[in-house]
């Protein structure tokens, strides 16, 4: 396990200059889950730099400052884009209170589906499709094995009030899962990844192509 960001941070500061004072506060664990940090290191201190990685240690370093008082610096990254934010006691707002983060930006879905054209684009595809084939389909067969009533509740026309194409997908997820594609032993798996990379990267990518030809779409 690589060391905290903060540790690194504290030894990259080196040794105290004049009157600054660097040290790596050791995180507490609570039996609640929350993060919390140990307010008697900072007897005499005037600010907080923060670099932790996580949303609730930036809360409970956040918390600690208002606590007791001391300045904060906190500063953030993701990816290329980063922030960083100052609150100092009784003369500006607590990070807890400062600007949010924008809402993460959404592709359109007849982009993901025809015209992906960054990597973006084939991150967020690759995502959805992992959840449809390895997290929905399988909790659809599994509910439908386990639960008597989920047929009538989410399949059946006339007391299911779940659109007809829902209801379609769903039916032939149960089919694949049960009949058609259902695994018995390690090569089936094999048989069924390789059938499935075929259809993602070589019959689909072909169709699309064959559809608008690139001399038509400049």
């Amino acid at each position: 396990v690589s060391p905290l960001k903060s540790r690194l941070a504290s030894d990259d500061a080196g040794q105290p200059v004049d009157d600054t004072w660097t040290s790596h506060m050791a995180w507490l664990g609570r039996g609640d889950g929350k993060a919390r940090y140990d307010a008697t290191r900072l007897e005499g201190v005037d600010a907080i730099v923060s670099c932790v990685d996580s949303l609730a240690d930036r809360r409970a370093i956040d918390e600690l400052s208002c606590r007791t008082r001391c300045a904060l610096l906190d500063a953030g990254c993701d990816g290329d884009a980063v922030s960083c934010h100052v609150a100092v006691p009784h003369r500006t707002m607590p990070w807890s209170h400062g600007p949010r983060d924008a809402p993460e930006w959404e592709p359109p879905s007849c982009v993901l589906g025809n015209f992906p054209h960054a990597w973006v684009h084939a991150a967020r595809w690759a995502k959805d499709l992992f959840v449809d084939l390895f997290v929905e389909a399988p909790r659809g067969v599994n509910a439908y094995l386990r639960d008597s009533t989920y047929a009538e509740e989410n399949l059946d026309a006339s007391s299911s009030s779940r659109d007809l194409g829902s209801r379609l997908r769903d039916l032939r997820r149960m089919h694949a899962g049960l009949v058609r594609e259902r695994p018995y032993e390690y090569s089936h798996c094999v048989r069924w990844a390789a059938a499935r990379f075929r259809e993602y990267f070589t019959l689909l990518p072909s169709a699309i192509l064959k559809n608008f030809p690139p001399a038509q779409t400049r």
